[in-house]
């Protein structure tokens, strides 16, 4: 009678045992990630989200974006669209225009300026990060958060203001203000 008790409980548990993922976070059979991201992950992660903006790269792109990926920036709106989005419109609303977008950039201007993370923060599905492009007479600092797809770890979307006025003085505008 014990014997069976101990079995019909052994049985009982196994779902639960076979559904749970690996101590190590490594995706169930379906390639689906049922863990928190790690340190690692994030640290990686970063630099791959980078090197996609410097080069619009598709291979990088299908490797840490969702196709519904959507960025958000109020800063980018303004300065690409002259303001005439209302704040928090998203900028792209899918992997493939934003591909297009930053590759048109490209093609234009040659590939992005390097920035390089300043600080590196995650959650179980978001990573924040705060970069710094050291592009003259005045560098660009600026912060993204990204939302991680919770199976995956893609990116499905961004975050992203930056010191607009650098950017713009950069470029050559200058800024009378009033005294």
């Amino acid at each position: 009678m014990l014997s069976l008790l101990v079995a019909l409980a052994s049985l009982l548990l196994v779902p639960f045992v076979a559904g749970s993922p690996s101590p190590d976070g490594d995706p169930d059979w379906r390639g689906h990630k049922h863990h928190c991201v790690t340190d690692r992950e994030a640290a990686a992660l970063v630099p791959r989200f980078q090197e996609l903006y410097r080069f619009a790269d598709q291979a990088v792109a299908d490797e840490i974006l969702t196709d519904d990926f959507h960025e958000y920036s109020d800063s980018v709106n303004w300065i690409i669209f002259n303001a005439t989005k209302p704040p928090g419109a998203p900028v792209h609303t899918s992997k493939a225009e934003f591909l297009a977008t930053w590759q048109a950039v490209q093609a234009a201007t040659g590939p992005g300026e390097p920035f390089e993370p300043l600080n590196i923060w995650h959650s179980c599905h978001t990573i924040s990060f705060r970069w710094i492009s050291r592009t003259r007479p005045y560098p660009l600092i600026g912060v993204d958060v990204l939302e991680l797809h919770p199976k995956t770890h893609k990116i499905q979307n961004d975050y992203a203001e930056l010191n607009t006025a650098a950017l713009l003085a950069n470029a050559g505008c200058s800024f009378d203000c009033p005294a």
